[in-house]
C-alpha cells in the first residue's frame, strides 16, 4: 500500500514538476507516520532531482520540521518519542539526499524548525509572542515562519538549519515596517 502511494505521488510530482520552475509541498503528521514524514518527501525529492539533474538548475529545499525533533534515534525522550524521532530521521534524510553524488551542488536542504506557530492575527499570539524569555524561545506568529521560508528559497542562508529564535529573529527583521 505505501509503496503505491509513494510510486503514485512520484509520477504526480514529476510531471507537475516538469510544467513549474518552483513548488512548495507541505505535509505532515504529528503520529510519526512514516509514509507521510519520509516516503513521500524523498518521493518529491526524487521527482525533482530527476528534472534538476538534467537541467543543472539549482534547487533549494525548505524542509518543515519541528523544535523538538530528535534525529538521534536512540536518545531518550519522555513524550511523543515515535513522532519526533521520525521526523528528526525525515530531517536526517532530506539533508543527506543533498549530498548524492549526482545532484550534489545543485540540490540544497534547509531546515527550519518552529517551536509553536500560532495563528495570524490572532491575539493571544501576539501576547504570548510577545512574552519575554518564554515568546521568544517557544512562540512564533505565522506571518514570521512565512516570511523566513520564503526568503530561504529567495535569498539562502549561511545557517542550514533554523532555531526557533532564528526563524523569529529573521521573521521580525524581513516584516519590520510592513503593515
Amino acid at each position: 500500500m505505501a509503496r503505491t502511494a509513494v510510486s503514485g505521488i512520484h509520477r504526480f510530482t514529476a510531471v507537475r514538476m516538469m510544467l513549474a520552475d518552483e513548488s512548495q509541498r507541505c505535509i505532515g503528521t504529528y503520529t510519526g507516520d512514516t509514509v507521510v514524514e519520509i516516503d513521500y518527501p524523498l518521493a518529491f525529492a526524487n521527482a525533482v532531482a530527476s528534472r534538476i539533474r538534467v537541467q543543472k538548475k539549482r534547487f533549494r529545499y525548505v524542509h518543515l520540521g519541528g523544535g523538538l525533533t530528535e534525529s538521534d534515534q536512540e536518545k531518550p525522550l519522555w513524550f511523543y518519542q515515535t513522532a519526533r524521532r521520525v521526523r528528526g530521521l525525515a530531517e536526517t534524510k532530506m539533508k543527506d539526499f543533498g549530498q548524492r553524488n549526482d545532484i550534489k551542488g545543485i540540490w540544497e536542504t534547509l531546515i527550519v524548525k518552529p517551536m509553536a506557530i500560532l495563528p495570524k492575527g490572532s491575539y493571544a499570539g501576539y501576547i504570548l509572542s510577545s512574552i519575554p524569555l518564554i515568546g521568544f524561545n517557544y512562540f512564533i506568529r505565522m506571518e514570521e515562519s512565512t516570511a523566513t521560508m520564503v526568503d530561504l528559497v529567495v535569498n539562502d542562508s549561511k545557517d542550514k538549519t533554523l532555531t526557533n529564535r532564528m526563524i523569529i529573529t529573521k521573521g521580525r527583521e524581513l516584516l519590520k515596517g510592513m503593515p
